[in-house]
């Protein structure tokens, strides 16, 4: 059944109420699925709210629909995982990885600036929100990750007193296995630019609790080390399997 993400849905919804959607959403269920008068589709929101619906009116700019039936709340994981990526040179591999990293179910994104960072400036955080919802609607979402606006990596470090996690770097040999311990909450998987982290910041890293580990002996792209990352970790978070 085909799904979609409403910003506004209330919580409060029972069968029988209506909904009106307008704007791109409406663009998407008139102009991308076709959809018509008395189609069904699974509507979600925010908190893990979603409801099964008709359409009941179709008109230009405009859906009406009616709920039928309010459906089991999935939220989110009890154990996120936050990807921690270094700034990406080329735009379209940054969008990759949100797009990646929001099919594998992490809760938020933090775009962070590195020593080696090729890209100083962006501003594309809505841009990448866009990426971050259709990803969820594709995937079966209930949520779409937070995107939090770029910031320097060593500000980023000096902001947190403890971080539940682990920071990939090349030159490290150990690789995550079963017996490494994940967080109760937050796990923090932090992947650097294309040309990786600088010693200074491992150091920082490691110093407010992150561990280094590697990805095998092959030289990874920055964005496949990132999904391979996120998909190793949420494996033996068990995140992957519960979200």
């Amino acid at each position: 059944m085909p799904r979609l993400f409403l910003t506004f849905i209330s919580t409060d919804l029972s069968p029988g109420a209506q909904i009106t959607v307008t704007g791109d959403e409406a663009r998407y269920l008139n102009n991308v699925l076709r959809m018509r008068r008395g189609d069904t589709l699974t509507v979600f929101g925010p908190e893990g709210f979603s409801a099964s619906t008709r359409i009941s009116g179709v008109s230009k700019g405009e859906v009406k629909l009616e709920v039928l039936d309010v459906l089991p709340s999935r939220g989110d994981t009890e154990k996120g995982i936050i990807l921690v990526q270094g700034l990406l040179r080329k735009g379209a591999k940054m969008e990759l990885v949100i797009e990646k990293a929001t099919e594998l179910g992490v809760s938020a994104i933090v775009p962070v600036i590195t020593k080696r960072s090729q890209l100083k400036r962006v501003g594309k955080l809505e841009r990448w929100n866009k990426i971050a919802l259709e990803a969820a609607r594709q995937s079966g979402r209930t949520s779409t990750p937070q995107i939090h606006e770029p910031i320097e990596f060593m500000r980023f470090i000096d902001g947190a007193d403890n971080i539940d996690g682990f920071i990939f770097y090349e030159d490290e040999t150990r690789q995550l296995s079963a017996n490494d311990a994940m967080a109760l909450e937050d796990t923090h998987v932090v992947i650097g630019p294309e040309g990786g982290f600088a010693p200074e910041e491992v150091d920082a890293a490691l110093g407010v609790g992150l561990k280094t580990r590697g990805l095998g002996p092959n030289v990874l792209r920055a964005e496949t080390a990132a999904i391979a990352a996120l998909a190793i970790v949420g494996f033996l978070s068990g995140s992957i399997s519960q979200q």
